[in-house]
């Protein structure tokens, strides 16, 4: 569950699917203008942007900043009950130091997008799992001009790979991580599959292929450098199956 903390309205609703059963891994967001992915926001950028006038769009910044958000007591008692029902808990887009060691304090063991590396380096350093997104190594950088993960996970201060808004991008980051040199065919597999599984607790589960584990693999082909699932299993049993058509440069199972 990805929750944005100015939801204040669905603040019992969160607690009640938590308490259900229905969440394993729960992300806090807060994208209000002034920190996070838009603590440079400027009224000029935002009128462009969002195709406003600079006057509205001045209007429109103070409001979103000061909107409500769930803070203090409430944030607590929400990771609280994470904690207390297994519920990972990642924080989302921490911007400094301080914004880091705050999400710590309160319990969470997840820096899901930090913005820059003093940021990740210190999530590390508390026993923070460190996550970015795939996205960010196909396209060679961030929308927002914020830390380039591809850099970031050959200075080792990224530990998982999670597809943010392009899905098939885990894929084809793995394949250009190995490609470029930064990373080995195992470690580029760990950072997309075993070190996530660790990060929500389900490793001894899945995320590696080992005696006991779940039987969830695809077979890949490489085809003009571009990878290609031709085969998904799912418990061990084949669910998909696509058929190759060009002669196979590459195999790897995954």
């Amino acid at each position: 569950m990805r929750f944005e903390l100015t939801g204040t309205y669905h603040y019992d609703l969160v607690l009640e699917v938590m308490k259900n059963g229905w969440v394993d891994l729960l992300s806090i967001m807060d994208h209000r203008p002034g920190q996070g992915q838009f603590g440079n926001v400027t009224p000029e950028g935002w009128a462009k942007n969002m195709g406003l006038t600079l006057e509205e769009a001045t209007q429109e910044l103070e409001e979103l900043r000061n909107t409500d958000c769930i803070e203090g007591e409430r944030l607590k008692n929400l990771i609280d009950l994470a904690i207390e029902l297994g519920i990972s808990v990642a924080s989302h887009d921490d911007d400094s130091i301080e914004k880091v060691e705050q999400m710590h304090a309160i319990g969470i063991d997840i820096s899901e997008f930090p913005i820059n590396a003093p940021a990740a380096k210190r999530a590390l350093e508390l026993g923070m799992h460190t996550v970015a997104g795939a996205s960010n190594v196909i396209r060679g950088g961030s929308l927002s001009g914020n830390i380039n993960v591809a850099e970031a996970i050959q200075q080792g201060l990224i530990q998982s790979l999670c597809s943010d808004y392009y899905p098939p991008s885990i894929l084809h980051a793995l394949f250009m991580l190995v490609d470029k040199g930064i990373l080995s065919y195992p470690e580029a597999a760990n950072l997309t599959a075993l070190n996530p599984a660790k990060a929500v607790k389900i490793d001894k589960e899945t995320g590696s292929i080992e005696v006991g584990k779940q039987a969830d693999l695809i077979i890949v082909d490489l085809q003009d450098n571009l990878p290609l699932v031709t085969h998904t299993f799912v418990q061990g049993n084949l669910a998909a199956s696509a058929k190759v058509t060009q002669k196979t440069k590459e195999k790897v199972w995954m």
